[in-house]
């Protein structure tokens, strides 16, 4: 992906935008591309449904009806309109299906260039969420959910009565009363949107004085982002757990944080509670290493450094090796300098006693390596 691409370049963006699908979706249609969006990711962009998985999601066993439909859904666009940091108006357009390859077995699916860079949290389409845009059913959270977008980091907003109309693309004297206005369309956006995302909102009514007879002028709106607040609450219980352990809370923290809003939080969680429990602290940069790494569960290793190059000597090679395990505090011992000899002698060194696992190949023609693994469990 081009870093000059307008689906990447999120900062470049003000935070108002427009967004609309034309024509308008239907349930199945929302369901077939909630399941397209979680079958692809930034490096996998086709998707495959079976005759099982269609069947599943149109309800029918009608094979040419349901590519029929799915080919009705390709046709249909999703509109949009961004403002620039200079204040330019950028507006476009894009198909819901890039391209379909129908089999006997099923169907192929590849999505339009927007959805897959929505997956990206440094694209434009990623912070206006558009797999959100795509399960709503009210017409008017349309309007109003780019709002909640616009006011995310202080998380409420207010508007009157008559700019809530507005934004909302309400005729000013259509629902003159606010009972009916409230019911046929404020509270169906609330319902929406608290059924179609991760946001959790309500508001208060806000009156033109004390009186009950008086009139509502104003709606008061705030919320929280449910994933978010659950990654904060996980990030506040995992530092008080290690909190004796870390040096830099306030930077551990927001490692911890970031850790668990990019991944799975049950892999992450697991593997600061290995850390937490095998080595000694402070486990500062133990955490940074490892959190970096590309964890799996079942691992009982992280790789915390990798590196490929030419080195003229083996005593340039060694010297590597000492300034990445100064980063640790490696403490050096006998084993580890009798086993630095096969080094010298015939470019191998392998190292392995808890919590360490190294490897290193020298070979003054080619490129050399030197890969450090953390040991998660001491093997019995």
């Amino acid at each position: 992906m081009s870093k000059n691409s307008i689906f990447l370049d999120a900062e470049s963006f003000e935070k108002s935008f427009s967004l609309k699908i034309e024509p308008k979706l239907k349930s199945k249609e929302k369901i077939f591309l909630d399941k397209l969006i979680k079958k692809i990711s930034i490096n996998s962009h086709i998707a495959f449904f079976s005759l099982g998985e269609l069947y599943g999601i149109y309800k029918s066993k009608d094979i040419l009806e349901i590519k029929k439909n799915i080919l009705r859904l390709s046709k249909k666009k999703m509109f949009f309109t961004l403002i620039n940091l200079e204040k330019e108006t950028i507006q476009g357009e894009f198909y819901l299906l890039n391209s379909i390859y129908l089999k006997n077995d099923g169907v192929y699916v590849t999505p339009p260039l927007e959805l897959i860079y929505s997956l990206d949290k440094k694209s434009i389409f990623h912070r206006i969420d558009l797999s959100t845009f795509i399960r709503f059913k009210e017409k008017h959270t349309f309007n109003f959910y780019p709002k909640i977008i616009e006011n995310y980091d202080s998380k409420k907003f207010e508007y009157n009565i008559t700019q809530l109309k507005e934004i909302l693309g309400v005729e000013d004297d259509y629902y003159e009363r606010f009972y009916d206005f409230e019911k046929n369309i404020i509270k169906p956006i609330i319902n929406d949107i608290n059924k179609s995302s991760k946001i959790h909102i309500h508001y208060e009514k806000i009156k033109n004085g004390q009186g009950k007879t008086n009139k509502i002028t104003c709606l008061k709106f705030s919320f929280i982002d449910s994933e978010k607040d659950e990654i904060l609450k996980n990030t506040n219980i995992t530092i008080h757990s290690i909190k004796n352990k870390i040096h830099d809370i306030p930077k551990i923290s927001k490692l911890i944080e970031s850790s668990l809003d990019e991944g799975e939080p049950q892999i992450i969680l697991k593997l600061i509670d290995k850390i937490k429990l095998n080595f000694a602290p402070p486990i500062d940069v133990f955490l940074e290493a490892a959190l970096k790494s590309h964890y799996r569960l079942k691992d009982e290793t992280v790789k915390i450094i990798d590196i490929s190059e030419n080195f003229t000597s083996c005593f340039k090679i060694e010297g590597r090796l000492y300034k990445e395990l100064s980063i640790f505090n490696f403490s050096y011992n006998y084993y580890f300098l009798k086993e630095l000899q096969h080094l010298r002698m015939n470019g191998i060194f392998n190292y392995n006693i808890f919590p360490w696992k190294i490897k290193v190949r020298f070979n003054s023609k080619e490129k050399s390596s030197i890969k450090i693994y953390m040991n998660l469990k001491e093997e019995v």
